[in-house]
């Protein structure tokens, strides 16, 4: 431990603060993250293909809610 004086110093307040709060509030990770495109292509995997919209008449919004 620190011998504290009576009086500390801002810089000595400020370092004392900083050791209390670390580790920082930030947890680390548990999960492994999404891969890059960079990643995908020099893997030599297809581009992830987007789901098809369906079409729809504009009468949808005519229609009445019960």
């Amino acid at each position: 431990m620190t011998k504290k004086s009576a009086k500390p110093t801002t810089e000595q307040a400020l370092d004392e603060g900083v050791k209390e709060t670390f580790p920082a509030s930030d947890p680390v990770s548990t999960t492994q993250p999404a891969n890059t495109a960079y990643e995908r292509k020099k893997r030599g995997d297809k581009p992830p293909v987007p789901p098809a919209q369906v079409k729809r008449s504009p009468d949808w919004m005519f229609e009445k809610k019960q």
